[in-house]
């Protein structure tokens, strides 16, 4: 049955019950409050930034799949595109910045903390992490979600719909734990690894909207044709409006991390320059030129010499 004609009183006062997200926003909620209880316990401090980060992520998560979002979105494509953009990129990357796998880990038991630490130093861990394996599945799950069946599969079965909204989410926490790297990760990567890597997914990510705006067809035509919807846009300015909302707010929402990584990549620049002048402060000037350090440091220093190419 469909919903009635969407209004904006109506947008802010329909809602549905669903019980898998409900029972996840607890599940989580609960698990989330009762570490930091015991992390506290402990003697130690959680700060409450983090734990209002986690919550927003729960939010969020709630406004896309129960608020009226969640009520059209299966007749509306625009209301499926930002349910999609917002488990995608929006719900996990405030889980991240909630840092639950370090509360995990400083909570648990010594023998939940050596399985833990086997699984996430393993070589296959180790693998799935690369920052291309992230970024890949990052841009690759809307291009298997929109260009297969997948997408027409969701909107008629309702484990399928579940199902997807698990993958985009489990998607986009890969994406956004391993690239932020302050949860625990299997190999750390240079910061300016995820400061390109960004760059490259909001240039990138907008692949599938374009698509959907030039393609001559739509998305799930046959789905949405035999709804017969009567009130609102046009099946195809639907789509577009849709394609525009995943291009914009995808690179909205990734905004906030790309200016975050270009702030952590400037820290960790300042660190090392700190430290190699430090190192060279504590020098004597007879040992400099013992040394043979009588050249500027930015020409001796081996990991700035092998970054540019030069040989001393």
């Amino acid at each position: 049955m469909q919903p009635p004609p969407l209004t904006f009183a109506g947008a802010l006062s329909s809602w549905q019950f669903d019980p898998v997200p409900i029972a996840l926003i607890l599940l989580l909620g609960g698990w989330y409050l009762l570490r930091v209880r015991r992390y506290r316990r402990g003697g130690a401090r959680w700060p409450g930034s983090r734990t209002l980060w986690f919550f927003l992520g729960l939010l969020v998560y709630a406004l896309v799949t129960l608020s009226a979002i969640a009520v059209y979105d299966r007749v509306l494509f625009s209301a499926r595109a930002l349910q999609i953009v917002g488990l995608l990129m929006i719900v996990p990357q405030l889980f991240a910045h909630g840092l639950p796998l370090t509360l995990a880990r400083d909570t648990a038991s010594p023998a939940g903390r050596r399985i833990g630490s086997t699984v996430l130093h393993h070589r296959l861990t180790e693998l799935i992490t690369h920052p291309i394996v992230g970024l890949l599945v990052l841009l690759g799950l809307p291009i298997a979600l929109y260009a297969t069946g997948w997408y027409a599969a969701s909107l008629t079965d309702s484990v399928i719909a579940e199902l997807t909204r698990f993958a985009l989410l489990a998607g986009g926490f890969h994406y956004f734990w391993t690239r932020l790297q302050r949860d625990p990760v299997p190999k750390p990567y240079a910061q300016y690894i995820t400061t390109w890597l960004t760059f490259a997914d909001i240039i990138l990510d907008a692949i599938v909207p374009l698509a959907m705006i030039t393609m001559p067809g739509l998305v799930a035509e046959e789905y949405y044709t035999a709804l017969g919807r009567d009130w609102g846009i046009s099946l195809r300015m639907d789509q577009v409006t849709g394609a525009g909302l995943l291009w914009f707010l995808g690179d909205l929402a990734g905004l906030p991390f790309l200016l975050l990584s270009l702030q952590q990549l400037r820290r960790r620049d300042r660190a090392d320059t700190e430290a190699i002048d430090a190192e060279l402060d504590a020098l004597e000037p007879e040992q400099r030129v013992a040394e043979g350090r009588v050249r500027p440091w930015w020409e001796e220093d081996e990991s700035v010499a092998e970054h540019f190419g030069w040989r001393r």
